[in-house]
């Protein structure tokens, strides 16, 4: 009786050690560079195009799975929202080894709505440890978003301007449909510093008024103000367009204050 009553002993404390090693792993897996198109901003695709994905992942145990998560930013208030067609992608693949340079490609649908998208990237591990995040916005351009054209300032590089005096914005807005509405803002800084509030921030509601072009100057007078108690650094000029098919085109210039 002494050694199946050893033997089963010797089990039960085996069986107990595995269970205790397998549940020991508490060490969350990591995301290393994650790249879209091989950017991780500023980008822009055409629906129809490819998404390439690439991550470098890794776990001290045993990786399990990678998720892509991609849906739209559009903003809670959108006019055209009704009338819009955003695109929801998700991706999960299972995956193992220690260590994994992730590719993967999608293709943009083709008939959803214009905007800004954000890819979410996660990552599981065997014993069901999760990652940090990583994300990538990007902006999706079907061919029948509003069209921004700023012609002054000259936005191919960063414009400069000094406190007190005025940033004159001149150009116009074309779409093949009504323009909802534009949002322009000078505000969050380039390089990651958080305002307050912006330094300037309005908003035209162009419902129902049937425009096909408007302009900077003659229909927003988008004359910016510049405080002489501003900060000096770099800025966000951004203009937002919205028509009323729910599509969104935005457009970014950087503004280094002096």
């Amino acid at each position: 009786m002494k050694k199946p009553l050893l033997y089963l002993g010797l089990l039960a404390f085996s069986l107990a050690s595995c269970t205790k090693d397998e549940e020991s792993d508490t060490t969350a897996p990591t995301i290393g560079d994650v790249t879209i198109n091989g950017k991780t901003e500023h980008l822009t695709v055409n629906t129809g195009s490819d998404l390439n994905f690439e991550a470098s992942l890794s776990d001290n145990e045993e990786l399990g799975q990678f998720k892509i998560d991609i849906h739209d930013i559009f903003d809670d208030h959108s006019h055209g929202k009704k009338n819009a067609n955003p695109w929801v992608y998700t991706e999960t693949t299972d995956i193992s080894g220690k260590s994994q340079d992730f590719t993967s490609t999608v293709q943009v649908e083709n008939d959803i709505t214009a905007g800004p998208y954000h890819a979410i990237f996660r990552l599981i591990d065997k014993s069901g440890n999760e990652s940090d995040f990583k994300e990538i916005d990007f902006l999706v351009q079907n061919g029948n978003q509003a069209q921004i054209s700023i012609t002054s300032p000259d936005f191919s590089s960063e414009v400069h301007v000094d406190k007190g005096d005025i940033l004159v914005i001149k150009g116009q807005i074309t779409d093949n449909v009504d323009i909802e509405e534009i949002t322009i803002s000078l505000g969050e800084d380039a390089h990651g510093k958080n305002l307050d509030e912006d330094i300037f921030d309005a908003d035209f509601d162009l419902t129902g008024s049937n425009d096909l072009v408007w302009d900077f100057q003659a229909d927003g007078n988008v004359n910016i103000n510049i405080p002489t108690t501003a900060e000096s650094g770099h800025y966000v000029l951004m203009v937002r367009v919205e028509d009323n098919e729910g599509n969104l085109n935005i457009f970014e210039g950087e503004v280094h204050i002096e």
